[in-house]
């Protein structure tokens, strides 16, 4: 995801993603969001989702979310929080984000990205120039 979409999140949940751009010995999100820009609006709902419940039921430490990425063609939100709520949403927000293109944030179809080797959610008019 391009930088300045990334520190929207920043600014809006500071404490959530202090360590975007960090020190990598301290979270992954030293790398940013390691996919599309398609997905903004399906991450930034999530967390939309997410915030009345850590404001309402705080874990053990603050909430932090470790890692935001592409991975198999799903969306990992990795985050520190024990909710079953939390976690139930971080699985819908994945199993929806099979059928949103990660470059555009349209419908998608599953895909085989060849220069990778690894399934990404694109819509086919962007194939030939991304891969």
């Amino acid at each position: 995801m391009r930088r300045e979409l990334e520190l929207k999140f920043k600014e809006r949940w500071p404490d959530w993603f202090r360590h975007l751009y960090s020190d990598p010995r301290t979270s992954c999100l030293y790398l940013g969001f390691t996919h599309g820009d398609g997905w903004f609006d399906l991450v930034w709902q999530l967390c939309e989702q997410i915030e009345p419940i850590v404001l309402a039921e705080p874990g053990p430490e603050p909430f932090e979310v470790y890692q935001v990425k592409e991975k198999f063609g799903g969306l990992p939100f990795y985050n520190n929080h024990p909710s079953e709520r939390i976690e139930q949403l971080c699985t819908e927000a994945a199993v929806r984000s099979f059928h949103v293109c990660e470059i555009c944030g349209g419908p998608g179809s599953a895909g085989r990205c060849g220069q990778h080797r690894a399934t990404r959610i694109v819509l086919g008019k962007f194939w030939d120039r991304i891969y």
